[in-house]
């Protein structure tokens, strides 16, 4: 992805790069978690036996088992993936933008992660939970604010990017790189006059016009969050 996205420019190219590099991060971190869907299945045997042994009960069970696979699985991860990507592709060389982006990959991570855990949880076999699980991350993934634009979604099917945390963790991502930011972003625009005659000059706007053109607002900033 570094050497992909190496150097995304101001322009819009630039701007799609971005953007693009972004969902593909959380469609990525999210399609890892489901490799611990046969891991859960393999040990139900083995937790059922030790359990009714009394070695340890569900809650300490389930706690060993989150605590491994959010801090060893995700969160080690995701600044492994922070700290080779993140400086190549030019974001924004701000230190605090840059832990900021680790840490919504982070909480992205976890989150898919504990999704996977429910699903897996409530199917009878891996075969079911890989089935149904692909099946939920395609929906999350429709309606995370980046193949479809948040604003023009009919209203019958807008509340499915509510419940997408892909959606909410996109849209963290581009406001932490577009937000704030002293670059002013460069839109060429098409060429609409005869030939020969004079192009049009480009349209230059900041971050902040970015966003609001693919249905991303700053002042969600907190909600996203949580």
């Amino acid at each position: 992805l570094g050497l992909l996205y190496r150097d995304a420019g101001y322009e819009t190219a630039g701007m799609q790069d971005r953007l693009g590099a972004f969902f593909f991060l959380l469609v990525f971190v999210s399609l890892l978690t489901m490799g611990s869907v046969p891991s859960w299945h393999g040990s139900r045997r083995v937790f059922l036996h030790e359990r009714a042994s009394s070695v340890y009960g569900t809650t300490e069970y389930l706690a060993a088992g989150l605590l491994v696979d959010i801090v060893l699985l995700r969160v080690l991860p995701s600044w492994f993936f922070v700290a080779l990507m993140y400086r190549p592709m030019g974001l924004s060389d701000d230190p605090g933008h840059l832990a900021t982006f680790a840490a919504i990959l982070i909480l992205a991570n976890a989150t898919a992660s504990v999704v996977c855990m429910a699903v897996t949880c409530a199917m009878a076999s891996a075969r079911s939970a890989n089935l149904v699980m692909s099946n939920v991350f395609i929906v999350l993934f429709m309606f995370g604010g980046f193949l479809l634009n948040k604003d023009t979604l009919p209203p019958l099917v807008r509340w499915l990017g509510h419940v997408s945390f892909v959606n909410y963790a996109f849209e963290l991502l581009a406001i932490n790189e577009f937000h704030g930011t002293p670059a002013m972003w460069t839109f060429t625009v098409p060429n609409t006059t005869e030939p020969g005659d004079k192009p049009l000059p480009p349209l230059t706007v900041d971050g902040d016009s970015v966003l609001r053109q693919f249905g991303m607002y700053p002042q969600r900033w907190t909600l996203d969050f949580w």
